[in-house]
């Protein structure tokens, strides 16, 4: 059923492309991020944890984080 609803708050409208940050996620991954951000979805499908070094760049700066696949990323929550 289609009922009008009046919405209070509208945060912003984007196009259609796969995002992840503020609480969206791909496997538990980019959820903690402050910011919403574009990921190329068929990467994200393919390795979850292939933008995790662009997204997090202090994670990929220490020794034996992100830069090694057996990091999470969860490191900043």
């Amino acid at each position: 059923r289609i009922v009008p609803l009046p919405v209070d708050y509208r945060g912003c409208e984007i196009g259609d492309v796969f995002v992840v940050g503020y609480g969206l996620h791909v496997a538990d991954l980019y959820r903690n991020l402050p910011g919403i951000h574009v990921v190329p979805a068929e990467v994200v499908a393919a390795d979850a944890a292939a933008c995790v070094a662009d997204l997090y760049p202090a994670l990929a700066a220490e020794p034996g984080g992100v830069g090694s696949r057996g990091s999470t990323g969860r490191g900043t929550e």
